[in-house]
């Protein structure tokens, strides 16, 4: 596993990223549209996805790359 995650585990996070931000500002669009916090919620979004994504990744290399 440790050398499988080593090989792939990046690729595989950008990928997920990607994924993860691409549902998570669909789903801030389709219900915070046309209103006042919209642009703020965009922003709120993008960085809770992007601090998730980072700290999952830092944690995941320590377990697995012992």
């Amino acid at each position: 596993m440790s050398e499988l995650w080593g090989r792939y585990g990046k690729i595989a996070c950008i990928i997920f990223y990607i994924f993860a931000l691409v549902m998570q500002m669909t789903t801030t669009f389709l219900i915070w549209n046309g209103r006042s916090l919209f642009w703020i919620m965009i922003i709120v979004q993008f960085l809770i996805t992007t601090a998730l994504i980072f700290i999952t990744y830092k944690v995941a290399n320590r377990v697995l790359l012992k």
